[in-house]
């Protein structure tokens, strides 16, 4: 006899009512909705380290970026039937569309789909919202939890109940023109006959509830196999990989996903209804958040609970009502406490656990045994740490995260170090499936992290003739601690450095490569090797940049710009005389030639001001003759843009400069003001609200002393001081 048991995934009532109905059945085979590659792994589910939330990964052999996920709860129906299986030696048997055939669609661009126009029309009503809405229900999720999964009934009963309703549902709505479910459910169908054909007698089919139907009412076997004929096949491998309650959620994008697996979590372990039990879970969480909640709290919420089911005409309380009683009575009526609880408790933050001995890839093999050897667990929440690079262990977790990094193994991101100190380092942990998925892709360079870092940096360097981009990844390769790969790759930059010729190009070089000589001396880096680098891009910069910078048009400009003042804080980085010397040579030559841009010309006399090696008296004469009633405002203002770029305290702190800078503004007309104007606010876009805020406190210091006569010539009158301080507002404040 064969029973056909559909279920939701990941639904807890299903999973308790499979389990009661696999008691009473004692099957001598199990049928469960998935693919058949899995089949091989089935037997780790009962393994003592396997802890769901886990996933199944299958995977295109030759193209792993071609993969997907089959999640599992300890609360969905499927785990609960495989582990029954799997604890009572009985076959299972994943009877869906194999894999082998589905890649081979997506490899070849082939979607199966009759009519490609579906895809043009707007997202159809889900079947079970008929229902959901003629039951009174706002959407089916909530009408199938309540019919359903908070519901125990005799097993069996529950399953036809199911079955009678689907059977409802696709014989009353029009059939869904979707070829791929047509072409899974004649795989289903097949599968099914051959297990009858092989002589079992009690088979239980677990699937989704909507193919009940079409296993239950079967066309010929001619009908199927003309659908599921001649289809393309791949190679396919699957493996098991820890998975976390928030990619169960919906918003993960999985297609099967549920919204509340925290909550359906409590379900499955409650097997009555503990309202008070969910209820002291979210006091404590209020607890330990510092949050003050008393007992009494607890029983006003659960009361209105009740209330608000009973009002609703539901027998069991839900996660609505839950919710409602909880931002009532414990948030008092806040939204921003129950984001908290939606993130912990609703869906939570559980991680999932894998065997070590399953079928893996060596280089995932690697990653583990390195995380093992290191103390480092994943973990579903993002967790910051720092490293102290002169401990052994820290220093071994930064060249380990480096050379993920260059795999473009994104677990592990670099962050800006608090406090002072070249021994440190500031690391972000963000696990998530798609880690383990781009681990894989990258096994073709190598079984071990450092051979495959080293592989894919050769490759990278042999097909790179991009002097900033081999700068960078020399960058990366140094902290990686891969020696075999730093020496070839200087002498490539060592080689290229010589036959370039575009100055911005040498400048984007530079600038990492000043970083990695300055602080490689915490990972013992040859700095002798670089410097002979840095010598010769110095000097060439230094002679080629008032060529580089004459005649430019605005875009090249503000690139330009934007280079001196990173190679100005590489320079003092580096803080070698001989370097510092050529450096500022180049910038007076940048501020006194003529055909230099307006904006790059600002730039550099900015820098020289910041360097102090030009006096005060030639900043403001030269920002005179910028600012004169001659020059063109548009200029003007360019030059202005160069000077203040990245610098409010030049403006905070020089009255003088604040004095010639109002005088300008004041000197402009309305209709000229207007066009500068967006100049400026590009200017002054990137100070921080503190800095604007001291400038604005300056103005409006600036207006009571004018009116003294203590800063600002005396002669200058009430009206005309108040004009600077509304011109003054419009640039730094409305913007």
């Amino acid at each position: 006899m064969t029973y056909l048991l559909g279920i939701r995934h990941h639904g807890p009532g299903s999973a308790k009512n499979i389990k009661a109905a696999l008691d009473e059945i004692r099957p001598d085979i199990i049928l469960v909705e998935g693919p058949p590659e899995g089949e091989a792994i089935l037997k780790y589910v009962i393994h003592p380290d396997m802890k769901p939330p886990v996933a199944m990964l299958a995977y295109q052999n030759d193209v792993p970026s071609s993969a997907v996920f089959y999640p599992f709860a300890i609360f969905s129906p499927e785990w609960q039937a495989i582990t029954y299986g799997v604890y009572n030696n009985l076959p299972i048997r994943f009877f869906d569309l194999p894999l082998i055939h589905k890649f081979a669609f997506e490899e070849k661009n082939e979607i199966i789909v009759e009519n490609q126009e579906e895809f043009q029309l707007p997202p159809q009503k889900p079947p079970m919202q008929f229902m959901a809405e003629a039951a009174g229900f706002k959407d089916h999720d909530t009408w199938w939890e309540q019919t359903f999964e908070q519901r125990l009934s005799p097993s069996l009963e529950y399953f036809e109940a199911i079955q009678e309703v689907m059977v409802s549902v696709r014989k009353e709505l029009p059939e869904r023109d979707n070829h791929e479910e047509k072409v899974r459910e004649a795989f289903m169908r097949t599968n099914l006959r051959k297990a009858q054909k092989d002589g079992y007698q009690r088979i239980v089919v677990v699937c989704g509830a909507w193919h009940v139907p079409a296993l239950l009412d079967m066309p010929t076997q001619k009908t199927d196999d003309e659908l599921i004929k001649k289809l393309p096949k791949v190679k396919v491998e699957t493996t098991w990989i820890p998975w976390t309650n928030s990619r169960l959620s919906f918003q993960s994008g999985y297609g099967a996903g549920i919204n509340s697996p925290g909550w359906y979590e409590y379900l499955w372990e409650n097997e009555e209804d503990k309202a008070a039990t969910w209820l002291i879970r979210v006091a404590q969480l209020f607890r330990e958040e510092k949050v003050d909640i008393s007992p009494a709290h607890i029983i006003e919420t659960q009361r209105l609970a009740y209330s608000l089911a009973a009002l609703r005409g539901k027998s069991r309380i839900g996660l609505d009502e839950m919710n409602e009683a909880c931002r009532t009575v414990m948030c008092m009526g806040d939204d921003a406490p129950m984001r908290l609880i939606w993130q912990k408790l609703i869906v939570g933050e559980k991680i999932g656990e894998t065997p070590s001995g399953i079928p893996k890839v060596p280089l995932l093999v690697d990653v583990e045994a390195i995380m093992k050897k290191l103390r480092l667990k994943l973990d579903a929440a993002k967790k910051d740490i720092e490293l102290d690079l002169r401990e052994e262990n820290d220093l071994a977790k930064s060249k380990f995260f480096h050379r993920l990094n260059i795999l473009g193994v994104q677990w592990a991101t670099a962050q800006a170090v608090k406090g002072k100190g070249t021994f440190k380092e500031a690391w972000s942990l963000d696990w998530s499936p798609e880690v383990t998925l781009k681990i894989i892709e990258n096994a073709v360079w190598g079984n071990t992290v450092e051979k495959a870092a080293t592989h894919f940096l050769k490759d990278k360097i042999l097909n790179t003739k991009e002097l900033s981009v081999l700068s960078k990844l020399l960058q990366h390769a140094i902290p990686a601690d891969l020696p075999g790969i730093v020496s070839g790759l200087t002498a490539k930059i060592s080689d290229l450095a010589a036959d370039t010729s575009d100055i911005s190009e040498l400048m984007q070089a530079f600038n990492p490569l000043a970083y990695i000589t300055r602080y490689g001396n915490v990972r013992k880096t040859d700095a002798s090797l670089l410097l002979k680098i840095t010598d010769g891009l110095v000097t060439r910069i230094a002679i080629g940049l008032p060529m580089a910078c004459s005649s430019v048009d605005e875009a090249a400009a503000q690139k330009m710009s934007d280079l001196l003042l990173k190679t100005n804080q590489s320079v003092q980085l580096l803080d070698i005389a001989s370097y510092t010397e050529q450096w500022q040579d180049a910038l007076r030559k940048l501020v006194y030639l003529p055909n230099i841009s307006a904006l790059i010309a600002g730039t550099a006399c900015r820098l020289l001001r910041d360097a102090k090696v030009l006096p005060m008296e030639d900043i403001a004469k030269k920002m005179s003759q910028r600012l004169s009633v001659g020059e063109e405002p548009n200029i003007a203002a360019q030059w202005l843009e160069g000077f203040l770029k990245e610098s409010a305290m030049v403006l905070i702190l020089e009255d003088t400069i604040f004095k010639l800078i109002d005088e300008w503004v004041q000197s402009i007309d309305n209709e000229v003001f207007t066009s500068v104007l967006p100049l400026l606010r590009r200017t002054f876009s990137d100070y921080a609200p503190a800095e604007k805020h001291k400038i604005g406190e300056k103005a409006k210091h600036g207006v009571s002393n004018i009116l003294r006569g203590k800063i600002f010539d005396s002669n200058y009158d009430e009206e005309k001081a108040k004009a600077s301080l509304v011109l003054l507002e419009k640039i730094f404040f409305y913007q």
